[in-house]
């Protein structure tokens, strides 16, 4: 009976063992991201997966890297790129939980809708980033406006929307009798 016990306790421990074995923390620089594309119609946001290279404890680093993906052809002829090549200017500052990415004057010719679906792919990348919890967009000096001309200050990934539908003005028509 004590030779059952302890042959089912050590196999008991053993499946435990092998069970926590894959618990354990992923390396640096092996952290999944996903970077945000437009598709090529411009009308939705489509992640994709990325693995990022750079020292999870180097934030910067890791925030170049993302912009980097953000800036790069993503070599599928259904995605665009967020960042154009237009967009020849980009500097970014960091300060405390605040990313702000300044970016240049063609930033602001881009049509609105895209503009906004930009703005949703690289907000929603760079909130990945450890430490980052807002964003704001600069244009030349200026903090990004609005069609109205107001400032739309700082982002989160709250600020936006999604639609997992596949239009976005949608309309249901019924026939209703007495």
């Amino acid at each position: 009976m004590k030779t059952k016990r302890a042959v089912f306790l050590c196999l008991l421990l053993c499946l435990a063992a092998a069970g926590l074995a894959g618990c354990g923390k992923k390396s640096d620089g092996d952290r999944e991201y996903q970077v945000y594309y437009l598709n090529k119609e411009s009308t939705k946001i489509v992640p994709r997966s990325y693995e990022v290279t750079a020292d999870e404890s180097d934030r910067e680093a890791v925030i170049q890297e993302l912009i980097q993906q953000l800036s790069s052809d993503s070599g599928d002829a259904e995605y665009k790129q967020p960042i154009s090549s237009d967009i020849k200017e980009l500097e970014y500052t960091l300060e405390e939980s605040l990313l702000t990415l300044y970016f240049s004057n063609e930033y602001g010719s881009m049509d609105r809708v895209e503009e906004v679906l930009t703005r949703a792919a690289i907000v929603r990348t760079m909130m990945q980033a450890d430490g980052v919890d807002y964003l704001s967009f600069y244009v030349g000096i200026a903090p990004l406006s609005d069609k109205s001309g107001d400032p739309v200050g700082v982002m989160t990934n709250d600020s936006f929307v999604e639609n997992p539908g596949d239009q976005i003005n949608s309309i249901d028509s019924v026939a209703l009798t007495h």
